[in-house]
């Protein structure tokens, strides 16, 4: 596979890493056109606080959300995709620091109940950490599969937790489909 080389995005890197750097919640918003490199430029951020001192202080959680976009919400389609995103995204989070949330929420193996039952604790549960960056890619989809009140929940929860030690939430995306 071909590597990747990143070059010309040095301001916006700055910018990126200065927000996540902050020690009181952040959310932040990367939304731009399809191929611009805006889940490249996140990864290069978090691997530069990463790379701070002390070393490998950060956590990075990442979740890339499913294209549900026109299918209907009660239909076996929209299911498989929600259970191919979960599949997909499980052993990434068992990986982190926060792979305990799984088992303290009793989240099931096969995903039932994933965005209504878990998201918004797990959610709320790895932002109030400190040096933390949540990326939630594919974002316009939130609304798609669900996810946009557990967001709004958070943003605002965490953001009137004025004065408090929190990590930083990052909606990526493109701004061609619904958001």
């Amino acid at each position: 596979m071909k590597e990747w080389r990143f070059y010309g995005r040095e301001e916006e890197l700055e910018d990126v890493c200065g927000y996540m750097r902050v020690d009181t919640f952040r959310a932040v918003a990367v939304f731009g056109g399809r191929g611009y490199g805006k889940t490249k430029l996140l990864e290069k951020a978090v691997e530069e606080l990463q790379k701070e001192e002390p070393p490998g202080d950060y956590t990075k959680v990442y979740m890339e959300l499913p294209d549900a976009t026109e299918i209907d919400r009660d239909s076996a389609k929209y299911e498989r995709n929600v259970r191919r995103f979960y599949r997909k995204f499980r052993p990434e989070f068992e990986k982190t620091k926060f792979g305990y949330l799984l088992e303290d929420y009793g989240v099931p193996e096969n995903g039932d109940g994933f965005f209504e039952d878990w998201f918004d604790l797990i959610l709320d549960d790895v932002v109030k950490e400190p040096k933390t960056v949540f990326i939630i890619d594919e974002a316009q989809n939130a609304d798609d599969i669900g996810l946009i009140y557990p967001l709004k929940r958070t943003i605002d929860t965490r953001r009137l937790a004025t004065g408090e030690k929190a990590g930083t939430l990052v909606l990526a995306g493109s701004h061609q489909q619904k958001m």
